[in-house]
């Protein structure tokens, strides 16, 4: 896992592994800006949420973040997420950016603008 100072450079990752990586976020992965008492001006989060383990801890190994175990209330099913915040969260879009569609594209654009309502 990278250290946090260390996390932001990406420079020794491959093509491969970046647009492997955009490739799996533009199939599952989501982009926002969200809001609350700790972050008023808006934190930018990039996650991705799924059953298979594997695939996220790639993606914690290569670009860090947090990976997270959580299991369904309604129906006991475990599931795994992969969540990536501010300042990396922002390096990982710019990273995967143009290996994205043009909708996932407009998705982090449109993040950036988010402002409180």
């Amino acid at each position: 896992m990278p250290k946090k100072l260390d996390a932001l450079d990406y420079s020794n990752l491959s093509k491969e592994d970046i647009t492997w990586a955009a490739g799996f976020f533009e199939g599952e992965g989501s982009c926002g800006k969200y809001f609350g008492e700790s972050y008023p001006n808006g934190i930018l989060t990039a996650k991705i949420a799924q059953v298979n383990e594997e695939p996220l801890s790639k993606l914690h190994k290569l670009f860090g973040g947090n990976k997270y175990h959580w299991v369904r209330r309604k129906d006991k099913r475990g599931y795994f997420q992969w969540q990536i915040n501010s300042a990396q969260a922002f390096q990982f879009m710019n990273t995967i950016l143009p290996y994205l569609s043009a909708k996932r594209q407009d998705q982090f654009v449109q993040a950036l603008k988010k402002k409180r309502i």
